[in-house]
């Protein structure tokens, strides 16, 4: 860095995040927290619909999810909490969990970096189910690459995080240069993704995926859910960038083994203007 931002808050940050990078992560609410352990512990539905009649926000939001149109195709609402987990699966519900939990963990780390967070977010969301809508065309498990497409920035919104921290310590707004900010996040979001979804306890493949989905290097051993997000992601920047995704140079640059052509059906099949 030049002397200017090396007098900046940069350094600030820098040194929080290189300290101890996963010390202060927020962790989920506690009705979430509770629900993923009873989902790992492969719980009965009825405690977990018990835990879920507790909590609005989590009924609410399990059932818009399992009346969308990709779990409910035939239009007949499901207004039942054991119907939606057991049409949705483990996997589906917890896709949901941490949707609803991560949403209530955007920051504002003021300035210009409350839009960088925000579209971050975005991103995410936008990308996960695009994510699941592709994975068949890979091998991949949908609902899994749903959960893979939601967290796979999750480590920026870590930094953002810090940055608010900072901002609420200081009781200013940090002098940090966006393009700084920019360029941490590029070289950070990948390993303090990975940590932080182990933090919440989430499968290592899931951590093992969100800390090398960018595939530089391709892994060794195939990764169908890294594939898969690897794609999607790139299919929602040209999308953002209003261009049409080429999937020949995506194959070509993250070094895809996956059917290409199944994808490009797939793409196709997606209506215009949504992915749910």
């Amino acid at each position: 860095m030049d002397e200017h931002r090396r007098s900046s808050d940069v350094v600030l940050l820098m040194r929080a995040l290189r300290g101890d990078p996963v010390a202060g992560i927020r962790q989920l609410p506690v009705a979430a927290q509770r629900a993923l352990s009873l989902l790992r512990d492969d719980a009965p539905t009825n405690m977990l619909v018990d835990l879920f009649e507790r909590d609005p926000a989590i009924t609410q939001a399990l059932l818009q999810q399992v009346n969308s149109a990709y779990y409910n195709p035939s239009g007949t609402r499901i207004l039942s909490l054991s119907d939606a987990i057991t049409r949705m699966g483990r996997v589906g519900v917890q896709s949901v969990l941490m949707e609803q939990s991560i949403a209530g963990m955007v920051s504002r780390p003021g300035g210009d970096l409350d839009a960088m967070a925000q579209q971050s977010w975005d991103h995410m969301v936008r990308v996960a189910p695009l994510a699941r809508r592709l994975a068949p065309a890979v091998g991949a498990p949908p609902d899994q690459a749903f959960l893979l497409g939601l967290l796979h920035d999750v480590g920026k919104l870590v930094v953002f995080d810090r940055i608010s921290e900072l901002r609420g310590a200081k009781r200013r707004l940090l002098n940090i240069d966006k393009h700084v900010v920019s360029r941490a996040l590029r070289l950070l979001h990948e390993p303090l993704g990975g940590l932080i979804v182990q933090n919440w306890g989430l499968d290592s493949d899931i951590a093992r995926a969100i800390g090398s989905h960018h595939r530089e290097p391709p892994p060794a051993v195939r990764d169908v859910l890294g594939e898969v997000v690897y794609v999607a992601e790139r299919v929602d920047l040209a999308h953002a960038r209003k261009e049409a995704p080429s999937l020949e140079a995506i194959w070509h640059a993250g070094g895809l083994t996956g059917d290409i052509a199944a994808t490009a059906d797939a793409l196709a099949a997606i209506p215009k203007g949504t992915v749910a």
